[in-house]
């Protein structure tokens, strides 16, 4: 990584105002309710792929994570701070817990693997802290740990290793961003959200400050944590290209949602939040490699249950009701990426294909990864609400969880219907 700005973690660096704002309350996490998706042999036909649970329903509420363990057991996290250990049918094993801030868009949003998993049993997450004193006295947190996970235990989470706390600037609880990857590198790539202040202070484009970015931390703690990419509003989601580098999924404000690309031998990349949103003008700015403009209905069109949204249209357990944005239907996440392979068993349906999600309308698509770094061939795959992390299995298949859809695993086949 060339030309990345050395950041000093110090709660003098991002230090709080002198009035206390008091502790908001911590809202319990809860299942959102949601409208029953229509069942119709027609439209079922004309989904290329669909989702189908799997095992055990998962510990606590709002899946939000999922990594494949190497002894083919899977780790599952849940945002109201569950950690789940289950075998490789998803049948419950074991789980933990991490105390956490569900306040608004807080929570457990990440897990990760350490590269020498096998060797050390090292995993990181990312979360919200309900820390009141320190940096967290007057703001929200959010944490990255380190725990060693103890498949034989029942209880999972060993050896806590705090690595960096991160203040947020304010207690709503606002794009935090969430998405984390263990990159080829060796590095944690952390994605931070601008705390909410798209409309104060200038954080996304202030070298200075560790929000509106994506943070390069060293997995020991050593060294403090690198500014890899600037400009970004809440990037929530995260896939890795392997041996390439990172699609960043930026949830938007009020005309564009973002994928944007960042290559593990770039220099730092800015994305352009809050100056620019979706494609950029300026050309000292980065281009998404993709951006879906929110009064697009194509999307919601080319999907038979696309216009059937959920209920409630909140990440959160606030239980707004109404549109998130002009349009509705505009909270799109990089949910995975699925690689050229020969244990494939879509047959190359998904070869080179960026996975990314509507939260609410559900409609999940397809966007193809060329050689040079550009995206093609943007297509419809299949319909879930709620969809947040994918990853693949042994099997080759794609498994991915919800956080207001089910609490199963999810896995993704060819829906066998649409063969006939």
């Amino acid at each position: 990584m060339k030309k990345i700005f050395p950041i000093l973690f110090a709660c003098t660096l991002l230090s709080c105002g002198s009035g206390s704002l008091g502790q908001l309350p911590v809202s319990p996490a809860v299942p959102l309710p949601v409208q029953s998706e229509p069942k119709s042999s027609v439209g079922e036909k004309l989904q290329p792929f669909v989702f189908e649970d799997q095992g055990d329903f998962i510990h606590g509420s709002m899946p939000i994570g999922l990594e494949p363990l190497p002894s083919g057991n899977w780790l599952i996290i849940t945002r109201d701070g569950h950690v789940v250990l289950m075998d490789k049918d998803f049948l419950n094993i074991a789980h933990d817990f991490i105390p956490t801030n569900t306040y608004w868009d807080s929570g457990l949003m990440s897990v990760v693997l350490d590269p020498d998993f096998s060797n050390n049993g090292f995993a990181y997450f990312y979360f919200t802290s309900p820390d009141s004193d320190g940096p967290c006295e007057e703001v929200f947190c959010n944490t990255l740990v380190k725990f060693r996970i103890d498949e034989s235990s029942d209880l999972i989470l060993k050896d806590r290793q705090e690595l960096i706390k991160i203040p947020m600037m304010n207690r709503q609880g606002q794009h935090n961003g969430g998405g984390m990857i263990m990159g080829s590198d060796g590095l944690i790539y952390l994605g931070v959200g601008d705390g909410g202040f798209y409309d104060g202070p200038n954080a996304a484009q202030d070298e200075n400050s560790l929000l509106g970015k994506i943070l390069a931390i060293d997995p020991s703690g050593i060294n403090p944590p690198i500014i890899a990419a600037m400009g970004v509003r809440n990037p929530f989601t995260m896939s890795l290209i392997p041996g390439r580098g990172l699609l960043i999924g930026d949830v938007g404000a009020e005309t564009f949602e973002e994928i944007n690309f960042l290559s593990f031998d770039a220099s730092i990349l800015n994305f352009g939040w809050p100056i620019e949103e979706g494609p950029v003008v300026d050309s000292n700015f980065s281009q998404p490699i993709f951006a879906y403009k929110h009064c697009d209905e194509t999307p919601k069109d080319e999907d038979p249950f696309g216009h059937d949204a959920v209920v409630s249209k909140s990440l959160t357990v606030k239980f707004h009701q109404g549109v998130v944005h002009a349009c509705d239907g505009n909270v799109l996440t990089s949910i995975g990426f699925y690689p050229e392979t020969d244990n494939d068993p879509y047959n190359g349906q998904l070869k080179n294909t960026a996975i990314y999600s509507e939260i609410y309308y559900g409609f999940v698509r397809g966007l193809t990864i060329n050689s040079d770094g550009s995206a093609s061939n943007d297509r419809h795959l299949a319909h879930s609400s709620g969809i947040t992390a994918a990853r693949i299995g042994p099997d080759g298949y794609l498994y991915a969880v919800s956080i207001i859809g089910t609490n199963h695993v999810l896995k993704l086949i060819p829906n066998p219907e649409a063969a006939q």
